[in-house]
């Protein structure tokens, strides 16, 4: 018996050992060291009871396996993840679902110039919009002079990408190219998923192209501003790439612009090469990159199995949390959908709060889901949001950087992910090992050498 008591404390000192050099992998000073130090009194207690007193020992080696055992009780008789059988907008509907207006969204708005046909159109739709608006356009703009982190150098970095993202929109849908080529759609869904992985994608899936999921009128383009959604596409192949984990965990600094453009580029180059894949098949396929979508990405990548929709309001996938950018091909190649799945990310989200109280605006909610558009759903204010996001000149992402689903996949990380799906206990003890280790504020600027001023002349 005692030999299993020493047993079980050795595999609590392995794990923290692990846990502390994973830490420190991660640039985590704060939660290496308390990991140290937890690991340096435990050696204490260990050395103590076995010396003077084996019952001791047996009180210790059960207070450590007590809280394993009750997880991992609870996860081997919780139910498995679901693997829902209705789409996700119909099983959160109290009511029809009304379509999200592209016009409404704050990017589209801030782009409207006084004067033009849009600008009047939209106001005269939106009236008590029209000096929020007013009052947001009079300040910086992203990446602008004049904003708390602008760097002349660095802003400059998501201007180009973003400018390039422009000059490939054309490229979206340009048409069918070929003959078309009959495939089974279970294996042309399982040859697309894969070669969206192999373009860089992290992970990918399928989903019907309900009508919910699509804008109901364009507002990003202003030659077609305003003209309503309509496609034939019945299919969407959603996929996600990742964003570099030092470079978010800067927010709300200027690096989490760039690399939030240079993710984007990522996608539009998987999304275009995979739309023109499939038109070289004979298929109609567009291409949904950034300031060219026509569906809303993060409800059609939970019903593409990619994640949960989250408190935030945007995805929140297993490995990578909320640090992930979206793509989308549309076709009307028939493929075989994924559907969506229960990961335990929506009653994290009730728990945890921290996008919520680190929000610097103040527009995440903190209450339960409510009604929006027919969809049971966390709303954030986006005037509150985009306002912080001008006044700072960046994009915020202190909400994804926050969220301890964020974390890097590595072996510490996955087994926790493992055991928060099916287990609400676990999903309690993380949160607050999250808080212990991390942080309830868990942000540093971890810019990359290149990027620092002052650096030398190559």
């Amino acid at each position: 018996m005692h030999i299993l008591y020493h047993l079980v404390i050795a595999v609590y000192l392995l794990a923290l050992i692990i846990t502390a050099w994973s830490l420190y992998r991660e640039r985590e000073p704060r939660g290496m060291r308390r990991t140290l130090t937890v690991t340096f009194f435990l050696l204490l207690a260990w050395a103590g009871a076995s010396l003077y007193s084996p019952s001791l020992l047996a009180l210790l080696a059960l207070l450590l396996f007590l809280p394993p055992a009750l997880v991992g009780g609870q996860w081997l008789l919780a139910r498995r993840p679901l693997q829902r059988s209705r789409p996700l907008i119909e099983e959160r509907a109290h009511g029809s679902c009304v379509r999200l207006d592209e016009r409404d969204a704050m990017f589209s708005r801030a782009a409207l110039v006084p004067g033009t046909p849009q600008y009047e159109s939209y106001y005269s739709l939106r009236p008590e919009k029209k000096d929020i608006d007013a009052e947001l356009r009079a300040l910086p703009g992203l990446y602008a002079p004049g904003s708390r982190c602008y760097e002349p150098l660095n802003a400059e970095i998501p201007v180009a990408i973003f400018s390039l993202l422009e000059e490939l929109r054309p490229l979206a849908s340009p048409g069918v190219e070929g003959p078309r080529v009959r495939v089974p759609p279970a294996e042309m869904s399982r040859r697309l998923k894969g070669m969206a992985r192999y373009l860089g994608a992290v992970s990918a899936g399928v989903a019907p192209l309900y009508r919910e999921y699509l804008y109901s009128h364009i507002g990003r383009r202003m030659a077609e501003y305003g003209e309503p959604v309509r496609t034939d596409h019945r299919f969407a192949l959603v996929y996600a790439v990742e964003m570099d984990y030092s470079m978010v965990k800067g927010a709300p600094r200027v690096q989490i612009g760039a690399e939030s453009s240079k993710q984007y580029l990522e996608a539009a180059k998987i999304g275009l090469s995979l739309a023109h894949y499939l038109r070289v098949l004979g298929w109609d396929a567009r291409a949904h990159i950034d300031g060219n979508y026509l569906v809303v990405a993060p409800p059609l990548a939970a019903e593409a199995g990619l994640g949960e929709v989250s408190r935030m309001g945007i995805l929140v996938t297993e490995d990578y949390g909320p640090r992930v950018r979206l793509g989308v091909v549309t076709t009307d190649m028939p493929l075989e959908p994924d559907g969506p799945v229960d990961l335990g990310i929506e009653d994290f989200c009730r728990v945890c709060m921290k996008c919520a109280d680190n929000c610097p605006s103040g527009a995440i909610p903190r209450d339960e889901m409510r009604l929006d558009r027919g969809i049971l759903k966390w709303t954030i204010d986006q005037e509150r949001c985009y306002r912080f996001w001008r006044e700072n000149g960046t994009d915020c992402a202190i909400c994804m950087s926050s969220c301890p689903y964020s974390k890097p996949n590595t072996p510490v990380h996955r087994p926790v992910r493992l055991l928060v799906r099916r287990s609400s206990l676990a999903r309690r003890l993380a949160l607050a090992a999250d808080d212990w280790l991390y942080g309830r504020r868990p942000f540093r600027d971890l810019k990359p050498d290149w990027m620092k001023a002052g650096g030398p002349e190559k």
